[in-house]
């Protein structure tokens, strides 16, 4: 069975498993490597290493008290528990949004 030796080397293999949409036992079977190994890698990979997308804030929402129809419609919420949550309004956002999610 092939052994993830380099960090290198598993770079390149967790690319490929992102992009197969197998799951990790999955992938490691088709691939003939060590699934603990496997696992080890993606344990040490450091946090961060997360991917940041930019975020343009830009307000197009008109308050008036007496007027609920300027309100957007909240096309999409994403809940961050305790952190609290982002509502988007705008449909190229949500777009964008479940296209880094996939």
């Amino acid at each position: 069975m092939k052994i993830l030796e380099t960090e290198k080397n598993f770079e390149k293999h967790l690319e490929l498993f992102r992009n197969s949409k197998l799951s990790k036992a999955e992938y490691c079977r088709d691939n003939k490597l060590s699934y603990h190994r496997f696992s080890y890698w993606l344990r040490k990979r450091p946090k961060s290493a997360a991917v940041l997308v930019p975020v343009q804030i830009k307000s197009s929402i008109q308050h008036n008290a007496n007027s609920e129809e300027q309100l957007p419609k909240v096309l999409c919420t994403v809940d961050f528990g305790r952190n609290g949550c982002l509502k988007v309004y705008d449909i190229q956002a949500v777009a964008s949004i479940l296209e880094r999610m996939v």
